[in-house]
Order: C-alpha cells, then structure tokens, then sequence
C-alpha cells in the first residue's frame, strides 16, 4: 500500500493521520515530518520503533534504502514516483 505522508501522525487511530492495521501499533506510535527534503521520524510514548532493527530514540532522519518497522509492519519511504532518496537522503 502507497501513501502520501507528510507531517502526519502512523497509528491504529484515525484521528489525525494514517491509519495502520497492524494489532501491535499504537493508537499514535510515530510521526514523520518531511523538511526540505528530509524525511525524519519520531516515536510518540515511548512507542517501540526500529530503523533497520535499530530501536529508534528520539528524532532521526531516514535515510536510503532505510527501512522502518512498527509492530509487525515495515515501511519504506519513497517519493510520489516510488523512488527511493538519492545518497544525500533529500529528494528533488
């Protein structure tokens, strides 16, 4: 499944972003904030996330290729064309 995120709220509730299916995913468990071109996630309450199996703490940028994984699901960011970011991170 394809969506357009930008400054939204993941989680199993509707309110105020996009809604994951996932049983192991919080009501509100991330944010992801795209700034000049750098996508960066945040977990919210302490929520368990994992960037390439890493536990995620705090902010970070998600870089190329990176993936990015709430409870069972894996998410992997790309532009509106499905490409993944350049080296740098930062889209054109």
């Amino acid at each position: 499944r394809q969506m357009c995120i930008r400054d939204r709220t993941i989680g199993a509730s509707s309110a105020g972003g996009v809604v994951s299916d996932d049983p192991e995913v919080a009501s509100r468990h991330l944010v992801v904030a795209c700034e000049r071109g750098v996508v960066s996630v945040e977990a919210l309450d302490d929520a368990p996330v994992f960037i390439d199996g890493a536990r995620l703490a705090g902010q970070a940028p998600l870089g190329r290729g990176q993936q990015l994984r709430m409870g069972r699901s894996l998410w992997r960011v790309t532009n509106a064309r499905g490409e993944i970011p350049p080296d740098t991170g930062v889209f054109s």
